[in-house]
C-alpha cells in the first residue's frame, strides 16, 4: 500500500497536463480523463485482490466501470442471451459493471451510478483521489477500502459522452468516447425489482430466462479504429469481438434520436431509438 503524500484535488489539476490530454480548464475532473486498470484492491479485512479485471473510463464527467473476475468459463458458444447456461449465468452475476456520473461533493467524490448489474447498495460510492509514487489511489468515504489505479498511455482527445433513453421503454443508455477507447452502457430490458444481492435473485430464479434477464445489462468497453467500433470486453461476452452499431444524428442535441442495431435475447438483430437526454464535448464520430 502506498501513503498519500502527493494529494491532487478534485476540483484542480497542478502543473502541466500530461500530452494528449485535455485542457484541465475544460473541466474539474479533466485530469482524470483515459483508460484507468486497477492494479491492487485492500478490503476493509485487509485481504488483497490483485486478480480481478478492472478497467474504468473517464471522461470529463462521465464514466463507466467494468469489473471481471477470474475463473471466467467458456463462452464459445454462446452467441445470445438465451443461449446462456444457469452455470454461466452464475458467474455473470459475479462482475461488477456500472456507468454514471462522477461529482465533486467537496472533501470527497462520487460514483453516482445511472446504469448498475447491481441492485443499489447501502451506501452511494465513494471515496477520496490522491496521487501517490505513480498510483492515482482511492481510498473509500462510507466504506473501507484502498484501490490503486495505473493510467494506460493514450491520447483523450476526442472526448464526449451522450445519456440516452430508449423510446417507448424508459431503457437507460449511455456513450462515452475518450480518445481510441469507447463504452457503452444499457440497462436491463425488464426492470430488476428484487433488491436481493444479484446472485441470489439469480440463484432464486423460477426458470432459466429469469436468470438470464437478471444479468441482462450490458457494459462494454472498445476501442475505435478507421471509424469501426469494435467491443473488447462486456459484461455480456457474446458482444465481445462484435461491432457497436450506432448512428449518431448530423448534429447531436438534446432531445435527437441516436439509433443502434443489436440482438434481442433470441439472437434476432433489432434496430433501437434513443432520446438524447444529455451531451457532453463535442460529439464526433
Amino acid at each position: 500500500m502506498c501513503d498519500g503524500t502527493a494529494v491532487r484535488p478534485v476540483n484542480g489539476h497542478p502543473g502541466q497536463p500530461d500530452p494528449g490530454q485535455p485542457d484541465p480548464a475544460r473541466s474539474g475532473f479533466g485530469w482524470l480523463a483515459g483508460t484507468w486498470r486497477r492494479t491492487l484492491l485492500v478490503d476493509g479485512t485487509g485481504a488483497e485482490d490483485v486478480s480481478t479485471e478492472v478497467t474504468w473510463l473517464q471522461g470529463a464527467r462521465h464514466y463507466l466501470d467494468l469489473r471481471r473476475p477470474p475463473g471466467r468459463p467458456p463462452f464459445d458458444a454462446v452467441r445470445r442471451l438465451r443461449d446462456l447456461s444457469r452455470d454461466q449465468v452464475r458467474w455473470l452475476a459475479t462482475q461488477e459493471a456500472f456507468a454514471g456520473e462522477l461529482t465533486d461533493s467537496g472533501d470527497h467524490v462520487e460514483w453516482a451510478r445511472r446504469i448498475d448489474l447491481h441492485p443499489p447498495a447501502r451506501h452511494p460510492d465513494a471515496g477520496t483521489l490522491t496521487e501517490a509514487d505513480g498510483f492515482l489511489v482511492e481510498r473509500g468515504w462510507y466504506a473501507n477500502y484502498v484501490e490503486h489505479w495505473l493510467r494506460v498511455p493514450a491520447a483523450a482527445e476526442p472526448m464526449w459522452s451522450l445519456s440516452l433513453v430508449e423510446i417507448g421503454t424508459g431503457v437507460r443508455a449511455s456513450v462515452l468516447r475518450v480518445g481510441a477507447s469507447f463504452g457503452w452502457a444499457r440497462g436491463r430490458r425488464r426492470e430488476l425489482t428484487d433488491p436481493r444481492p444479484l446472485r441470489e435473485v439469480v440463484d432464486a430464479a423460477g426458470s432459466l430466462t429469469e436468470a438470464q434477464d437478471a444479468v441482462d445489462v450490458e457494459v462494454s468497453l472498445g476501442a475505435v479504429r478507421d471509424g469501426a467500433w469494435t467491443v473488447a470486453a462486456s459484461t455480456l461476452p457474446y458482444r465481445e469481438h462484435t461491432a457497436l452499431n450506432l448512428s449518431l444524428p448530423a448534429d447531436p442535441v438534446a432531445g435527437a434520436t441516436v439509433t443502434t442495431r443489436e440482438p434481442t435475447a433470441a439472437g434476432r438483430t433489432v434496430s433501437r431509438a434513443w432520446t438524447v437526454t444529455d451531451i457532453e464535448g463535442e460529439v464526433t464520430g
